[in-house]
């Protein structure tokens, strides 16, 4: 068998192994950073940062594989800092709510003067084109 075929039959035998093995990066990830986490007392990004630095990948990389991984073995996710909850959530939508009827109801009393200024001027314009 020629070289070349040779090199092409093996670039497709290690696309099998490669597949077969797929998901393996993401389950050492997962399971380095459980490590990390427990033993050094650590949350999830600071984990990442030091994974991240060992491996040579990128922390958002790392984050993934960890990610997918959690959500695949049906790990319940914390919310992400800051978004308060349902709560939280509807008091800012009933915030922005009031704000916006608030802007409304001037809006409409700045509407309704001016009809009133534009009646009145267009009596002034009747009279004016009757002299």
């Amino acid at each position: 068998m020629p070289a070349k075929k040779r090199a092409l039959k093996k670039k497709s035998s290690d696309r099998r192994a490669n597949r077969n093995n797929r998901g393996g990066v993401g389950e050492a990830i997962f399971a380095e950073a459980e490590k990390l986490m427990a033993a050094e007392k650590i949350g999830p990004t600071e984990a990442f940062r030091i994974i991240a630095q060992r491996s040579g990948r990128a922390e958002g990389t790392v984050a993934a594989n960890y990610y997918r991984i959690a959500n695949k073995r049906g790990r319940p996710l914390r919310s992400r800092a800051g978004s308060g909850g349902t709560a939280a959530g509807a008091a800012r939508v009933e915030r922005v709510l009031r704000d916006l009827e608030t802007i409304l109801k001037s809006q409409q009393a700045e509407i309704d003067q001016l009809r009133q200024e534009n009646s009145q001027f267009a009596a002034v314009k009747r009279l004016l084109h009757k002299s």
